[in-house]
This record gives C-alpha cells, sequence and structure tokens, in this order.
C-alpha cells in the first residue's frame, strides 16, 4: 500500500514537473524590480489551474517554484553568477515566500503582494496601476483575481472539450485538469455551454481592461505646463558612507543647500547612531543651527538608544523648532525586529509655510508633510493616515540596488493611492522622486564608497490631488465584490425558481448581441470592402 502510494506520487510529481517548471521561469522573470510585465498574465492562471487540480502533497513543488522564482528575481546580478544567485539566497527566499504565499496582514506588509508584479517603473507609469487610486492594492488584486478565473475556466474547458471530441482517455492517475465522470456527450454539452458564458465573462474583461487603460491614461495625461502658475522647489538626500559622522552628515547637508538651493533636504534611514543623550541633544541644536541659519527644513533619521533596544527614528526640523517625531512602526522582522522597538504606528502631518526659493519671492508655498522609515511604506492602512499630505518624507536603508528599486515602484503605488509625492532616500538601494500619480521621476543607485548627495526640482501644487481610496479605503472594493456576489445568487436563483422566464430573456439577449455583430460586420464591409476588378483588368494587370 505504502509502495503504490509513493509511486503514484512520484508519477504525479514527474508528470507534473513541466508546469512547476514553467511557474518557476515565469516567476522568475515576471516579479521583482525590472520584470516582464505581461507574464504575471500568464503565470497567474497556470498558478490558479494548478492549485484547483492538485491536492496539498503535490502543491509543495509549485510553492518550491514560487519560492525560488521569486528570490532569483530579487537578486542583484554581479559579475559572478554563482555568486550572485546563492550569496543572499536565505533571505531572499523569506521575500520568495512571501510573494508565493502572500497574508495581508504579515509582518512584511504588501511585500509579495501580486499587484506589484504590474510594472510600474519609469516616468510614464502603468495605466492599469491608476486604479489603486479607487480602491487601492485590493482594487488591483481584484482585477487580476477576475482575470486569472476567467482565463483558467477558458483554458480548462478547452482542454476538456478537445479531450472529450477526440474520445482522449487521459491516464487516471496523472490528469492535470480532472473530468466528470459522465458520457462524453453529456461532458462535451455541457462544457460548450460553458464555454459560451466564458466567452461573455472574456468580452466583459477585456472591457474592463479597456476602461482601466483609459482612467489610467487620462490621470497619467496630467503634466505640469510651464504656463501654469506651478512652483517649483528643490528636495535633497543626503545618504552617508560606512563610518560618517555626524559633523560630516551636516557639512555635506550645507553643501546640498549652498550649491543646489535645496529647500527641503531629507538624511537616509539610521545615518548616524546615537550612543548617549549628550549626542542627541547636539544633533538636535545643530539641526536648529543650520535649518535657521540657511533656511530650509531637515528631515533626520537616526538611531537611538532606549534601554534594551533601540529606536528607528525620523525627526522633522524647521523654523528652529521640531515640527514631528516619527519612530519606525514596522522593524524590518528578524533583521531588525530583535534589536529595534516599534514605534505606536501614528504619522504625524505638518504644514510648513511660506516656503520660498528665492529671498525676493512674494509668495510662499504652504505644503503638508508626513514622513515613514523605509518598510513601512509597504502598509497602505499606515500611509492612509497621511492622505492630507503634499510629500511624503521616506528614509530607507535597503541591501541592494535590485531589492531597493523593487522598493522604490512598491512606495509609487503609495503615492497613487493617497494623491502626494514622496521624497526616498535609500542609503543602500535605490534613491527617487515619485509624483502624486505613482510616476518615478528621478532614481539613482547609491554607492557605499563616498557619501551621495541628490537634488531634484519639485513641481509642488498645494491643490491636493484627491483620490477614492484617500476618502473611502477599501469600500468601493468590497462594494464591487458585494455586486458581484449579489449578481451570482440573483443568476442562480432566477435559473432556479424561474427558468421558463429566464430561458427567455437569455435567448432575446443572445439575439441582440448577434444582431449587433451582424451590423457592426456589415458596417465594417461597407467601409473597408474595395469593388473587384472585372477579371480582364485583373489578367492585364499580372
Amino acid at each position: 500500500m505504502l509502495y503504490q502510494l509513493i509511486k503514484r506520487t512520484f508519477k504525479q510529481l514527474v508528470y507534473m514537473f513541466p508546469a512547476h517548471g514553467t511557474v518557476f521561469v515565469l516567476t522568475w522573470f515576471g516579479v521583482g524590480p525590472t520584470p516582464i510585465p505581461i507574464l504575471s498574465f500568464f503565470n497567474l492562471p497556470l498558478i490558479y489551474i494548478l492549485v484547483r487540480k492538485s491536492p496539498t502533497l503535490i502543491n509543495l513543488p509549485l510553492l518550491l517554484a514560487l519560492i525560488s522564482g521569486a528570490a532569483l528575481a530579487h537578486n542583484e546580478p554581479t559579475t559572478s553568477p554563482m555568486e550572485s544567485y546563492f550569496e543572499n539566497f536565505t533571505i531572499l527566499s523569506i521575500i520568495g515566500l512571501g510573494i508565493s504565499h502572500i497574508i495581508r496582514y504579515s509582518p512584511l506588509g504588501s511585500w509579495g503582494d501580486w499587484s506589484y508584479t504590474i510594472d510600474n517603473s519609469g516616468y510614464t507609469g502603468d495605466p492599469i496601476v491608476q486604479i489603486a487610486s479607487i480602491g487601492g492594492l485590493s482594487a488591483i488584486n481584484l482585477f487580476l483575481a477576475l482575470w486569472m478565473q476567467v482565463i483558467s475556466d477558458f483554458l480548462i474547458l478547452r482542454h476538456r472539450i478537445n479531450k472529450t471530441s477526440h474520445n482522449i482517455i487521459l491516464d487516471e492517475e496523472t490528469p492535470l485538469i480532472s473530468h466528470p465522470t459522465s458520457t462524453n456527450n453529456d461532458n462535451l454539452n455541457v462544457y460548450k455551454e460553458d464555454l459560451k458564458t466564458n466567452y461573455y465573462l472574456r468580452m466583459g474583461m477585456l472591457f474592463g481592461i479597456l476602461s482601466c487603460f483609459v482612467i489610467g491614461s487620462y490621470r497619467l495625461s496630467n503634466i505640469e505646463s510651464s504656463f501654469n502658475s506651478t512652483q517649483t522647489e528643490e528636495v535633497g538626500c543626503v545618504l552617508p558612507s560606512y563610518g560618517t559622522t555626524i559633523d560630516e552628515m551636516f557639512k555635506k547637508t550645507v553643501t546640498l543647500v549652498s550649491n543646489f538651493q535645496s529647500k527641503i533636504v531629507l538624511w537616509s534611514e539610521s545615518a548616524v547612531t546615537l550612543e548617549t543623550d549628550s549626542e542627541y541633544k547636539k544633533l538636535i541644536e545643530t539641526a536648529y543651527d543650520h535649518t535657521n541659519k540657511y533656511r530650509f527644513y531637515l528631515g533626520l533619521a537616526y538611531i537611538v538608544h532606549n534601554g534594551t533596544k533601540k529606536k528607528n527614528m525620523l525627526t522633522f526640523i524647521g523654523n528652529n523648532r521640531t515640527l514631528f517625531e516619527y519612530e519606525k512602526t514596522h522593524p524590518v522582522p528578524l533583521v531588525e525586529s530583535y534589536s529595534i522597538e516599534s514605534g505606536p504606528g501614528y504619522l504625524s502631518t505638518v504644514k510648513i509655510e511660506s516656503l520660498k526659493r528665492e529671498k525676493g519671492q512674494s509668495e510662499g508655498l504652504n505644503l503638508n508633510v508626513s514622513g515613514a522609515i523605509c518598510l513601512d511604506m509597504d502598509f497602505p492602512e499606515l500611509l492612509g493616515q497621511a492622505a492630507s499630505a503634499n510629500l511624503i518624507l521616506s528614509p530607507a536603508q535597503t541591501w541592494s540596488a535590485h531589492v531597493g528599486l523593487q522598493h522604490l515602484k512598491m512606495s509609487s503605488v503609495r503615492a497613487v493611492e493617497n494623491g502626494y509625492w514622496i521624497l526616498r532616500c535609500d542609503g543602500g538601494g535605490a534613491s527617487g522622486l515619485i509624483d502624486p500619480y505613482g510616476r518615478i521621476r528621478h532614481v539613482q543607485i547609491a554607492s557605499n564608497n563616498h557619501v551621495n548627495l541628490y537634488s531634484w526640482e519639485v513641481p509642488f501644487s498645494e491643490e491636493k490631488i484627491k483620490t477614492y481610496y484617500a476618502s473611502y479605503g477599501e469600500a468601493t472594493v468590497w462594494g464591487a465584490f458585494g455586486l458581484l456576489v449579489f449578481c451570482e445568487l440573483a443568476w442562480y436563483f432566477s435559473w432556479k425558481y424561474a427558468e421558463k422566464d429566464m430561458n427567455h430573456v437569455t435567448s432575446k439577449t443572445k439575439l441582440l448581441i448577434e444582431d449587433g455583430q451582424r451590423y457592426l460586420e456589415k458596417k465594417y464591409d461597407e467601409i473597408f470592402d474595395v469593388e473587384e476588378l472585372p477579371p480582364s483588368i485583373q489578367q492585364s494587370l499580372i
């Protein structure tokens, strides 16, 4: 008995290996910082087919394929492929596990959410990602889930029709897709009816995709014009190298302010470490003096000891006072969680007034500013607290450019959701500037060999970009989900208790659709059909 079970399991694993290998390849090149965006639209239906077909034991290779593919996708290539692929494979596998088996409220936040497989990098952005302004990540997930369901149903039905119509008997020990036990003719008729229904669902998905492109493209068409009275301000990052002192950090900050006229400067996460209260007091007093003297705002990012654990802090200073202090809410599991305490999870938003680019400028610019540190940016509910902000300060410290680029792209979805600018200063990965539509305006990869200084011009506007997500959260998604459930129940009970009426309605609807198709075909022929030349003229042309 045990031998037969082992033999059957091994046979199933071998039979499913090409499918699992395909998932591995599609995951490797379809997720991560620089994915091939279209691959996820093939990968998700295939994964869903395997999940629907396979028992838990057979899903272990699928989980392994997802973990290893996602880990390699987030690894950073170097001169040695073997060293690159396996040097940090343990921590990357944790990321892969999150992607393959994501839990919404995990310690990694939205890391691993399949919504991020839609590549939103670059200045142009992606129209589909713009639906996050309506319902956040859940809106994109609902879209992907509907796609996955409809396309997997189509592939399963086509497979069953082909097998049934050709009377092919599958090996019962290793079926990729199970078949109900009934006569072939009965099966074939049922499959064809289901395929017709699936056709209309696919047309509905096509309409949904086109709607996303129209809405998203309209939002992305919003570009600042030089004819508008849009004020610009310089913002900048200071990223330390190993061993950079507090005095050196302030010196580089003054350089950025003096040479590039940066009015808002942010240090990268844990730029300096403070051992005593006197060091903390000196840091704050020096920041007061410099911001008052050079007339700018400074975001200090530092580590301070607090008993047995440390605090990962962001302090925003200007006008000779502390505007807000923020403690990192979500330390990175395993990396920081044992030594860094968790903050209270509250984001402060402050208004900075009379921000001027030049002393002689008559009009000032008032902005609402908030901030969150690194991994905190991956918790949409937390960042929703600062939905009224114009600018989010995001100090970060990732361990590679590859992961940093992925994190920057993920942060861009927070900008889409809430309609604010994000200044991300990453000491170990990718720093950048993201606009309220999620477009990554600038990106720079950090170098650990020296202190990095970046400065970018931002066309700020006091008029806040408003989004449905910022106002109502995920209510729109739950409303859409509830509508789908209601329609499904109404459809089921209508057929159950009024089959004759439903037959009449569906037949009439099908006739209307077919009449519409014939009408379009006729108009198409009238527009594009060309009268054929007489045979004699055709022959002479030859």
